[in-house]
């Protein structure tokens, strides 16, 4: 996929008077942030219109073994089950949203994997999770950051590899070229995960931006947030996965962990909105 353009500065002001256009009509619909659950596996009935726009829509699908330090989580509760996406920090210890630790009594991850229901995939189970104290899910979404632990560790190979974290005082990485990926939705309509991964690439937008666009009500300073422009982002069932950006010596560098979108969908050319790494 092509990645955004640079915004001369003229252009920027352009769409930040039409953002704040767009923002007023939306606050008057009062159509508020998706409700942050991950999304519920079901094929017998349609998504409810309450769960996160939360998938990769846009993008392509990947190649095996491109995005290593991908892992997809089965989320069990009671009987009902859920799906997010992760990163792998450490032999031990996988990274996610909160949102999605706290929907969960017992998670399944899955490592390596390109087809998600493949049986051939290496799995760990675990009840055992560290949420981020402050977290809060009350219509403000702060600190959506977990810790996934499993006791036997995972050994590393070309298709399982642990992700790095910023450098401290790295910066914003504002217009940085940056890689989304997951299994999530494919479609809004979907009503299912994708089988295969995928992923799509964009651009760091300033949180000035970002807040504008979401009525300066909901962006932190702890959010990192991607254009969305064509229709590029996230949506259902990646809710946790990775947000990374290249860096010079081609390795990935994890940046955002996957957080909420805008309710009027996934394909509106809103920014997607995620928690920042070493924040």
């Amino acid at each position: 996929a092509a990645p955004d353009p640079a915004l001369s500065v003229s252009t920027m002001w352009r769409i930040l008077v039409l953002s704040a256009a767009l923002s007023a009509v939306a606050v008057l619909a009062k159509s508020p942030l998706h409700s942050q659950v991950p999304l519920p596996l079901s094929a017998a009935r349609p998504l409810p219109t309450n769960i996160p726009a939360l998938r990769i829509v846009g993008g392509n699908e990947a190649t095996p073994g491109q995005f290593p330090h991908q892992v997809g989580i089965w989320i069990t509760r009671k009987k009902a089950q859920y799906f997010c996406g992760g990163s792998i920090l450490n032999a031990n210890t996988v990274i996610t949203a909160a949102h999605c630790a706290v929907a969960g009594d017992s998670f399944e991850i899955v490592f390596g994997a390109h087809e998600i229901r493949k049986d051939t995939t290496v799995t760990r189970k675990t009840h055992k999770k560290l949420v981020h104290e402050n977290y809060q899910d009350d219509g403000n979404i702060s600190n959506d950051i977990a810790l996934l632990y499993f006791d036997s560790p995972i050994l590393f190979t070309d298709t399982i590899q642990p992700i790095r974290l910023p450098r401290k005082n790295q910066g914003s990485f504002w217009n940085s070229e940056v890689t989304a990926s997951g299994w999530g939705l494919l479609h809004t309509n979907d009503e299912t995960v994708a089988s295969v991964l995928h992923f799509v690439k964009s651009r760091v937008v300033t949180n000035f931006y970002c807040k504008l666009r979401y009525f300066f009500n909901y962006v932190r300073d702890t959010n990192i947030c991607i254009s969305g422009w064509w229709a590029k982002g996230t949506c259902e069932g990646d809710s946790g996965g990775p947000l990374v950006v290249y860096e010079k010596d081609g390795k990935p560098t994890l940046v955002g962990l996957t957080s909420f979108g805008i309710s009027f969908g996934c394909s509106v050319s809103w920014p997607s909105v995620f928690t920042r790494v070493g924040s």
